[in-house]
């Protein structure tokens, strides 16, 4: 699976690529000379809109973004890498990126709020930073969204 790594101009496409399931990297206090670095030594694909990549990078992978609009950088990315919009979303901590657990609803009472407790049978937890998401409003939103860039997207 290909791992990403975003640059700080980027940071509502790093959320939106973890919804959709990808291994995203995201530190908006790096500076850019770092991030170029930290992607090559892990193997990631640098997403930047910076024009002076050539610059910083010789080897390694990096896709430069033209558009300045969310919906068409995702086009641009799911149609280049071939990504499946499907199988993984809600897989990942949009925060920390780290992949989240199906937890016993008991668990999260105390976090989540009441009519939401109430209102629903599966959380997910991020084991990192403990974040508990639910197929809530949030999610059918997502959906609208993705559809609407994906016209194809299942709910």
């Amino acid at each position: 699976m290909i791992r990403f790594a975003v640059d700080r101009m980027l940071g509502k496409l790093a959320k939106w690529l973890r919804i959709l399931g990808c291994d995203t990297f995201y530190d908006n206090g790096l500076p850019f000379e770092k991030l170029v670095d930290r992607s090559l030594a892990d193997g990631r694909v640098l997403i930047t809109r910076n024009s002076k990549i050539r610059e910083y990078v010789e080897s390694g992978s990096f896709v430069l973004l033209q558009s300045e609009l969310l919906d068409d950088q995702l086009r641009c990315l799911v149609e280049k890498f071939s990504l499946d919009i499907e199988s993984y979303r809600f897989t990942r901590c949009v925060h920390c990126n780290v992949e989240v657990s199906v937890v016993d609803k008991k668990n999260v009472q105390d976090v989540v709020p009441p009519m939401s407790y109430e209102g629903y049978t599966q959380f997910c937890q991020c084991p990192s930073c403990h974040k508990v998401y639910w197929y809530g409003a949030h999610v059918h939103n997502t959906l609208k969204r993705l559809r609407r860039v994906f016209p194809d997207v299942t709910p």
